[in-house]
């Protein structure tokens, strides 16, 4: 088995600024010599009823949760068709394809990031770049309020859409 060294450094930038996920990629570029991999994970802990959901509260989680991953995956892909390939994995939910109560905004900007994947795979995939989503369930993070960690899985399979 031979060991493969490997330069990674995670990097921030506000996904909701097209001009920001440019430079964030040409830093990459500058320092790096190309892209060859970009990883979309953001998302934004709103929840509330579809019925009180405010409009900046949707607005926002729009902003982060699907133009931000096509503000990644466009200055990213840039790059990527100049270099002749590349991988793009955006971290999408299984809430884009399974109800949850009080997830309409979130699954709603999720199902956008598969189907934005699905036509960025055809599109630039004779650039010899790959792009996926991947959808895990629901995880215990800071993001999720207490009431949705206790009792789960049980509390959280009553809320499926039948």
């Amino acid at each position: 088995m031979s060991v493969v060294r490997v330069h990674a450094e995670p990097l921030v930038t506000d996904i909701t600024a097209s001009d920001q996920c440019d430079s964030l990629v040409q830093f990459c570029v500058t320092r790096f010599g190309k892209v060859d991999i970009a990883v979309c994970n953001a998302r934004i802990g709103i929840h509330a009823p579809a019925t009180t959901m405010l409009d900046e509260d949707w607005a926002q989680v729009m902003a982060v949760s699907l133009s931000g991953y096509f503000n990644v995956a466009r200055s990213a892909g840039r790059q990527m068709i100049a270099h002749k390939g590349g991988s793009i994995i955006a971290v999408s939910a299984n809430s884009s394809e399974v109800g949850y109560a009080e997830l309409t905004a979130i699954a709603s900007a999720k199902g956008g990031v598969d189907q934005m994947c699905r036509n960025l795979a055809v599109e630039w995939g004779p650039y010899a770049i790959r792009v996926n989503s991947i959808n895990p369930g629901l995880q215990s993070t800071f993001l999720q309020p207490v009431k949705w960690r206790q009792g789960w899985p049980l509390t959280m399979t009553k809320t499926f859409a039948p």
